[in-house]
């Protein structure tokens, strides 16, 4: 009987150890949920790099192809020819030229050797207090019965043509 109670509570221990790992673990359901959300969000930053892309392989093309434009960017960057002349106006600055790059996005990962070690000691624990209290409790038939064993009668049966 306590090997069977023993036994009952390794099993219960085990499936919330398994339960636990399974639902909050590393590659368990919420970890999935995380990393299709991360996809979704690698997808739209994608999406956002592609246009930056075009945006600038347009500039990069028309900078090789269209001297006017290499003259405009130029001057914004404070470079005249010598015939031309500057005028500033106070409190205005120099428009500068900024380009988007876009951003890198990073997984938030978590320390998986903390919550596995965690997982084992709750279901260590659960086992502990399921056998525990196994022990604790009396059984039914105890109860019925009392603490007595039953003694196994065994019976012999002989019929009458076995006896001559």
């Amino acid at each position: 009987m306590l090997k069977t109670k023993l036994f009952i509570s390794l099993y219960i221990g085990f499936l919330v150890y398994i339960a636990l790992k399974s639902f909050f673990g590393a590659g368990g359901f919420f970890d999935y949920i995380s990393s299709v959300q991360y996809k979704d969000k690698l997808n739209q930053n994608l999406q956002e790099l592609e246009i930056i892309y075009h945006d600038l392989f347009h500039d990069l093309k028309s900078l090789k192809s269209n001297a006017h434009i290499v003259k405009l960017y130029s001057r914004e960057l404070g470079y005249f020819e010598s015939d031309e002349h500057v005028i500033k106006f106070q409190g205005m600055g120099p428009k500068k030229i900024f380009y988007k790059v876009g951003t890198v996005l990073k997984r938030n990962q978590a320390l998986k050797d903390e919550t596995q070690i965690l997982f084992i000691s709750v279901g260590f624990a659960v086992f502990l207090v399921i056998f525990l209290f196994s022990l604790i409790l009396p059984d039914k038939k105890k109860r019925a019965y009392g603490n007595k064993k039953r003694r196994s009668e065994s019976f012999i049966y002989v019929s009458e043509n076995s006896i001559r």
